[in-house]
């Protein structure tokens, strides 16, 4: 299994739940990787490029307030997300 995690890092000690791709607040800008989505997007696809086609598991979080959720821009971002999966596992299998 290949578990990875981008932006906000809701978890821890990294003993308990360690991960192999992380791009989090305590490597990163909290604004780029918390809410730039064309940032996190890249992310997404260099942990794809990573993962050598083992199982994988990455999560994906934003940093946004509980009051100023924009489900247009998670929408949007997880659109921009399957598409990019799909567009890689064909590329892939064929």
């Amino acid at each position: 299994m290949f578990p990875g995690i981008i932006g906000k890092k809701h978890v821890g000690p990294e003993s308990v739940y360690p991960f192999d791709f992380a791009e989090t607040e305590e490597n990163n800008g909290i604004l780029q990787v918390g809410r730039n989505i064309t940032h996190m997007k890249l992310l997404v696809r260099k942990f794809l490029q990573q993962q050598n086609s083992m199982q994988s598991v990455a999560f994906v979080a934003f940093l946004l307030s509980q009051q100023n959720h924009n489900y247009l821009i998670c929408c949007y971002f997880l659109l921009l997300l399957l598409s990019f999966y799909y567009h890689y596992d064909n590329y892939f299998s064929s």
